[in-house]
């Protein structure tokens, strides 16, 4: 009986996690969207995307996601509900980098590479092992790499723009070479 009740608690813990997890990439998502409203109308690639939900959609969407974040944070442990708006904050902030860098890119890379380290300290409830940082590191660089080359499709549109991208600033075949 009690090796089932530690098996639930387990799975317990598993749903949280994933249910901050999930709220913190709804939230992003949502974000990302309203911050670059009037860029993706403008963008042949992702002009459609404005049409898809309305701004109020989006808002609500954005607060139901930070909503499930905290939440789930608070749920698991006083650390993951301490962390939580820092990780609000990362990825965020990552969606208003391409208007002032050409390493977004490596931005987009911190906010995902959170995603293990968050794991970790829901489980554990605390640092203890830099087998988090590993894992996020590898996430990370995985994350940026991949974006590199996603970015290649919007290169000239960036330049025309003023949009900061590692393909627009360096080329195709230099973000082919960092990726």
């Amino acid at each position: 009986m009690f090796s089932g009740i530690r098996r639930w608690g387990r799975f317990i813990k598993f749903e949280h996690t994933v249910f901050a997890m999930v709220g913190a990439r709804t939230a992003a998502m949502a974000f990302n969207r309203l911050a670059d409203w009037s860029i993706d109308q403008k963008n042949p690639r992702t002009a459609v995307r404005s049409t898809l939900v309305s701004k109020t959609t989006a808002y609500g969407t954005m607060a139901g996601g930070v909503l499930a974040l905290v939440g789930g944070a608070w749920i698991l442990n006083p650390l993951c509900l301490i962390l939580s708006p820092i990780a609000v904050g990362i990825v965020f902030f990552y969606s208003l980098t391409k208007r002032f860098t050409w390493g977004s890119h490596g931005f987009l890379g911190l906010a995902l590479g959170t995603a293990p380290v968050g794991a970790w300290l829901a489980v554990r409830g605390q640092f203890d092992s830099w087998v988090p940082i590993v894992l996020g590191t590898a996430v990370g660089l995985w994350v940026a790499g991949f974006d590199l080359i996603y970015a290649l499709q919007d290169r000239e549109f960036d330049r025309e723009h003023g949009l900061k991208s590692f393909p627009a600033k360096f080329g195709e075949a230099a973000a082919l070479r960092m990726a």
